[in-house]
């Protein structure tokens, strides 16, 4: 239980300061991965693909949450994400906080060094730096990072 709060409130704070654009934006993630987190019966986060439990992986937790994001397009005969859709930043914050706080998989990528540091308040903590070759803290903030 605790290492589900852990990956919660990190991907709150990866959300609220490297992915929100503003005030308003911030609050609608910070919503939507709380409601996640509190609906689901997650107790245990082992990894993004192999499933927290009963072979659920968090993809198909975030498929559940986002459904009503989809409406069905009879001319193109499939279903469509609305364009206001929170999905992928929601799932990128929260796989972002389950590869450096639980297991690494395939990562993600498009941030920088500077991007982890904001999400941390400006010093990365020495157990996230080892997961790095280099010291992250001494490292440009503009150095793309695979988080």
């Amino acid at each position: 239980m605790e290492r589900k709060i852990q990956v919660r409130d990190f991907a709150i704070a990866f959300a609220s300061h490297v992915i929100a654009t503003d005030d308003k934006h911030r609050k609608k993630l910070i919503k939507k991965i709380t409601d996640i987190f509190s609906w689901s019966e997650v107790d245990y986060v082992k990894d993004w693909d192999s499933g927290i439990e009963d072979g659920l992986g968090m993809g198909d937790l975030l498929s559940e949450a986002f459904a009503d994001d989809y409406y069905y397009d009879e001319d193109k005969d499939e279903d469509v994400r609305m364009e206001d859709s929170l999905e992928d930043e929601v799932a990128c914050a929260i796989r972002t906080s389950i590869d450096l706080l639980v297991s690494p998989s395939g990562g993600v990528v498009g941030f920088t060094v500077g991007d982890l540091k904001k999400a941390f308040n400006g010093l990365i903590p020495e157990w996230v730096c080892t997961l790095y070759k280099n010291n992250l803290n001494k490292v440009d903030d503009n150095e793309a990072i695979w988080l």
